[in-house]
C-alpha cells in the first residue's frame, strides 16, 4: 500500500527500538513505551532541536529577535 520495502520498515522499527520508544509485548508485538516521563524527555529534546533550527534559520535570513517572536506569536 505504501510502496516501501520491508527492509525500510525493519530499519524503522530498529531505530525506534534503539531509542526505547517502542517495546516488545509478551506476544512479540511492538507497542509504544508506557514510560510517560521518557516520552516527555524525548519530546523536549526534539522540541529544543526544532526551536534551535528555526531560530538559526530565521537569523540567517536576518530577522531580528523581535520579528522572530512576532512570527511565533502570530501562530
Amino acid at each position: 500500500m505504501l510502496k516501501i520495502s520491508s527492509s525500510t520498515v525493519v530499519r524503522a522499527y530498529q531505530l525506534v527500538n534503539q531509542q526505547k520508544l517502542i517495546v516488545r509485548s509478551n506476544r512479540q508485538r511492538y507497542k509504544v513505551t508506557p514510560d510517560v516521563l521518557f516520552i516527555q524527555q524525548k519530546r523536549n529534546e526534539v522540541g529544543k532541536t526544532l526551536r534551535f533550527t528555526y531560530i538559526h534559520q530565521m537569523l540567517e535570513l536576518e530577522y531580528t529577535k523581535e520579528e522572530i517572536l512576532a512570527f511565533i506569536n502570530e501562530y
